[in-house]
């Protein structure tokens, strides 16, 4: 019986050690795709992350959003089993994601990332980003995503619709860059646009816009759009460039447009001039950076 007993107990113990294996591999296999991330996936879960990225990019870009990425990244994981939600698991699946894109479609997947707005430290952000000199620190804020194409103007097939509102955005803009700090209240831009023979509060759609209302143009659509991004300081509400928009105009055609519209004063080369030129460029540069704004850690 002793010995019966003994072999009994040292079969429990054996399974019990068996189960304790089991339970650290599955931690080890768990560390080991976080620690490697989607290449530890097999080839069916790679695929599936894929595809949802794909799916829910494509359906944004049709209805003219971008994608927050906390909510790709809420997508993307959401009801799948044995995958972590990870950012290295999430950022390889994003370049998979891109390169199908790419080399299927010739269609980019862009990062943007507004600003911030709340004030920090008693500033407004369009105060801190023109006195970096100063040692402020600019803040960040919402990162998402859009698909720009990689195929020339002449290959596009856009709207009439679709012209008229880019043309009145690329003017809007302009209107902002000439601005000091890349930003214009919201009563200068109206009278400015007004001038020009463009009312804000026109009931009807405006003509040059193809019946497009610019009310709904300038406060609802070109914000959601992240084109364009408003803030408020001291009760003035002010019009500033958003992250879609450097995503998708290059700081040259914005002032080839500039220049463009002004060619034809007193100097002969109008407002852009070589100084002209240099000074909206670093206006643009202090208010984004040369290159947009900075990666953050993941």
């Amino acid at each position: 019986m002793g010995r019966r007993g003994s072999r009994t107990q040292s079969n429990r113990t054996s399974q019990s050690q068996n189960v304790m294996n089991d339970e650290e591999m599955a931690d080890f296999d768990r560390a080991s795709q976080a620690e490697s991330g989607f290449a530890a996936l097999s080839e069916a879960q790679q695929d599936e992350l894929v595809k949802r990225i794909l799916r829910f990019l494509h359906f944004r870009h049709f209805r003219k959003r971008p994608v927050k990425r906390t909510e790709l990244n809420s997508f993307v994981f959401k009801n799948i089993p044995n995958i972590r939600s990870t950012p290295r698991v999430f950022n390889g699946a994003l370049e998979k994601a891109r390169h199908f894109f790419r080399t299927n479609l010739g269609v980019e997947i862009k990062e943007i990332q507004k600003l911030t707005k709340r004030k920090i430290g008693g500033h407004s952000r369009s105060t801190i980003g023109t006195s970096a000199s100063q040692g402020n620190s600019l803040g960040y804020g919402a990162k998402g995503y859009v698909l720009t194409t990689t195929l020339p103007n002449a290959h596009r097939h856009e709207t009439p619709e679709l012209l008229c509102e880019i043309g009145f955005l690329t003017l809007v803009a302009a209107l902002i860059a000439l601005q000091p700090g890349c930003r214009i209240e919201e009563d200068t831009l109206r009278h400015t646009l007004a001038r020009l023979g463009v009312y804000v509060r026109e009931k009807q759609g405006h003509k040059q816009l193809n019946g497009g209302n610019v009310k709904e143009l300038l406060e609802n659509k070109f914000i959601d759009m992240w084109y364009l991004e408003r803030e408020k300081e001291d009760n003035i509400t002010y019009y500033l460039l958003g992250p879609r928009l450097r995503a998708e105009f290059s700081d040259e055609d914005l002032l080839e447009f500039i220049h463009a519209v002004y060619k034809d004063g007193p100097s002969g080369h109008g407002l852009l001039d070589e100084t002209g030129r240099n000074e909206i460029k670093a206006r643009l540069d202090a208010a984004w950076g040369p290159d947009g704004p900075p990666e953050e850690p993941q």
